[in-house]
């Protein structure tokens, strides 16, 4: 009789907190609707991870590509 009892608790007990975290799962997706998951492009990506803190890195400038064909 007192396993029962101990296991009715505890069974309400995981109910209430699986629809507690169900509601707030469900608030945090709809604050989520809107905004969207910020992203960067490859490139910049690329580089806070390569180079984290590092703002100025000749990776960083364009590539200067003089055309040998032309001049010929």
């Amino acid at each position: 009789m007192q396993m029962d009892n101990l296991e009715s608790r505890v069974a309400l007990e995981c109910k209430e907190a699986f629809a507690e975290l169900q509601t707030d799962i469900h608030e945090l997706t709809s604050d989520l609707d809107g905004v969207g998951i910020p992203f960067l492009d490859y490139r910049a990506y690329t580089m806070r991870v390569l180079f984290p803190g590092i703002e100025e890195h000749p990776v960083l400038r364009d590539l200067e590509v003089r055309s040998a064909l032309s001049t010929a």
